[in-house]
């Protein structure tokens, strides 16, 4: 048996995924042996394979999705049970959607977009995106940093061996980070399609500490905090992109081109995306700077081309921004799942003793939010509520659920490394001291 022929039939196991190591002095008879034990693949549609997708529609990717839509409406096709069931498995992967209001959030964000026109932004998220960007840095690094951390956390989700890269040291220097990501989460999984858009400004402008301007400014959306100029596109598709030439600014402007993702095999793919926030399951960034010099126009330093050069209403070029994979922000595994259980299903990787201490200080974490917004919500009841049995309920509802928070957080506070302790006498936390704090502290009041 030649080398050559040898290397030809290793070469084609290999590729059919069938762990092939040949032994020493292999016969012809043995290789054929081997050959011969390999069945073809079935190729042919089955009851079974509908029934699988059926009571498992996690598996019915959009590309498979679009196959059950052509077997649903193919007249050459006569099997009427298939046809059937191929709508059964759609309407299981519709089924399988998350519908509660809320279901998709660790910690309940609050967010008011009308503020941030003059750069004023909840303390809280302030104080969320100066822990996890610091300062400095353009548009596009702060955002790629981001794309980052949700990337590490989808990875750790399927893959334990992946979990080590979520803890930062200090556990809230990770939770910090999901915070962060569950604010764009947030937006683009709880908010409607149409409001989606202002939103993604609104977001943009608060990781570069800048301010919302689109309203008032035509090309430009936002400003970051060094006054830069930045616009924002949220599309369901990477095609027919382009930006009106009335009103662009002197100067550069960074563009974010998010494209709106329901599957990994629409990666880099222009004509497939997802309009149904929930179906989105990541974001495809591209970047593009865009430097406007007089009435000449370059998009990363290459000379730009224009649409309808030459009427009243010429328009920008953006659609060779999106070229090939862009820059992916993961929110979910698949479009029946939610966000939450991304994370969940990452953080449950996490085995290590030493990985131990984000896991708890995330369930606690969790665990608050969810009393506290049920809290919130119950009280909300009482107020309204005309009938006396149901406010009631919904009053000892809210007293419960913040009895049951006030624990969580004294041991969300024990489990996080910021040496701070709950005080029960004081009802109040204050911050632990170490050994020789304490001895310093004495030997001063000492020596007065």
């Amino acid at each position: 048996m030649s080398k050559e022929l040898d290397k030809l039939i290793e070469q084609m196991l290999l590729e059919k995924g069938f762990d092939y190591t040949q032994p020493d002095h292999a016969t012809p008879d043995a290789i054929f042996k081997v050959l011969a034990a390999i069945e073809p693949p079935d190729d042919h549609l089955t009851d079974a394979d509908l029934d699988i997708l059926i009571t498992e529609p996690d598996r019915i990717n959009t590309d498979v999705e679009r196959k059950l839509i052509a077997l649903k409406m193919d007249p050459k096709v006569i099997d009427t049970d298939l046809k059937i069931k191929a709508q059964a498995a759609l309407d299981a992967k519709k089924a399988a959607l998350p519908k509660e209001p809320g279901s998709q959030t660790l910690s309940d964000p609050q967010i008011h977009p009308q503020a941030a026109a003059s750069g004023k932004y909840a303390p809280e998220l302030t104080t969320i995106v100066n822990r996890v960007l610091g300062s400095g840095g353009s548009i596009e690094e702060r955002v790629k940093k981001i794309s980052e951390i949700s990337v590490n956390y989808f990875k750790a989700s399927r893959e334990p061996e992946n979990a080590p890269a979520l803890l930062k040291g200090d556990p809230s220097q990770s939770l910090t980070e999901l915070m962060l990501l569950d604010v764009l989460n947030f937006i683009v999984k709880e908010m409607d399609s149409g409001s989606g858009a202002y939103l993604f400004e609104y977001f943009l402008a608060l990781v570069c500490g800048g301010t919302v301007t689109g309203r008032g400014m035509g090309a430009v959306d936002f400003t970051s905090s060094d006054t830069s100029n930045g616009s924002a596109k949220y599309y369901s598709k990477g095609q027919g992109l382009s930006q009106a030439l009335s009103v662009f600014p002197e100067g550069k402007t960074t563009y974010v081109i998010a494209i709106k993702k329901q599957g990994a095999e629409q990666f880099g793919a222009k004509t497939r995306g997802a309009a149904d926030p929930n179906r989105i399951i990541a974001l495809e960034l591209y970047f593009a700077d865009v430097v406007k010099k007089d009435e000449e126009f370059t998009i990363n330093g290459e000379k730009a081309s224009l649409i309808d050069a030459g009427t009243d209403h010429p328009a920008l070029n953006l659609n060779p921004v999106v070229n090939g994979t862009g820059t992916i922000l993961r929110l979910a595994q698949v479009y029946t799942q939610t966000f939450r259980q991304m994370i969940d299903a990452a953080i449950e990787n996490t085995t290590s003793q030493e990985m131990g201490k984000l896991r708890n200080a995330y369930f606690l974490m969790k665990t608050l939010y969810d009393q506290l917004a049920t809290a919130r919500s119950q009280s909300k009841i009482y107020v309204a509520e005309e009938d006396r049995e149901k406010r009631l309920q919904a009053g000892n509802a809210t007293l419960l659920e913040l009895d049951k928070s006030k624990d969580s957080f004294t041991q969300l506070v024990g489990s996080l490394e910021h040496r701070d302790t709950y005080d029960p006498s004081a009802d109040k936390i204050t911050e632990s001291q170490s050994l020789d704090e304490m001895i310093i502290r004495i030997a001063k009041e000492i020596l007065k």
